[in-house]
């Protein structure tokens, strides 16, 4: 299920591949009759665009990303997928414009997709994902970061404006990375297969003393 903020209703997603919209009264929950949405396939994720009024629906198999206009309920268009797709996340700041899409197959890796111009505009590397879903996020106070758990139990990061390999890594986690979010502009919280959640801080992430330095 995902809550809309904005219109302070809920989404839910079910095994019959249908999307249902429920209106919160008072904290009361009534289904919006009129809105509902069919998919194509079984549902794994639900992500929302403020921005663009997009429910984004990921599949939880090999096929296409479905973006349905919250207004026509009809799909607006595809993202094509050939890959293991394993996670997907959407930009906070500028109201949902972005999506950063975590696919494994034969060299993991993220790309950065521009939903205006339906397009791939980076490409990030560097990070282990091969049998386990390890997440990714946007961080920092204007999107500026993608961020990527992995299973070699380093947390990567990378400037969103730069396609390649990392910028920096933190390593301090016994175990693979399961996911991984900044909360703020200087605050990265990490969780483990080690059992442990870590909090990272630094006043400056250019600051090369970001690494390693755990709070928490």
């Amino acid at each position: 299920c995902l809550f809309i903020s904005d219109k302070n209703n809920v989404l839910i997603a079910y095994e019959d591949k249908k999307i249902t919209m429920w209106e919160n009264n008072n904290n009361k929950f009534s289904l919006l009759t009129e809105d509902i949405y069919d998919c194509s396939f079984n549902i794994k994720q639900l992500l929302f665009s403020d921005f663009y009024n997009l429910i984004i629906v990921v599949p939880n198999i090999i096929r296409d990303i479905e973006c349905f206009d919250i207004i026509t309920k009809k799909v607006a268009f595809n993202i094509e997928v050939k890959e293991d797709l394993f996670y997907v996340n959407i930009s906070k700041t500028d109201g949902g414009k972005y999506l950063i899409i975590n696919l494994s197959k034969n060299y993991p890796k993220i790309f950065l997709y521009n939903l205006e111009q339906k397009k791939i505009e980076k490409k990030y590397y560097g990070f282990v994902q091969k049998s386990t879903e390890v997440r990714c996020s946007f961080g920092g106070d204007k999107d500026q970061y993608v961020l990527s758990a992995s299973e070699d139990c380093v947390i990567y990061l990378w400037d969103r404006n730069i396609s390649g390999l990392p910028k920096y890594q933190f390593k301090e986690h016994l175990n693979l990375v399961n996911g991984v979010e900044m909360i703020n502009s200087s605050i990265i919280v990490s969780i483990s297969d080690d059992k442990t959640i870590k909090f990272w801080t630094s006043y400056d992430i250019e600051d090369v003393h970001y690494k390693n330095k755990m709070i928490k």
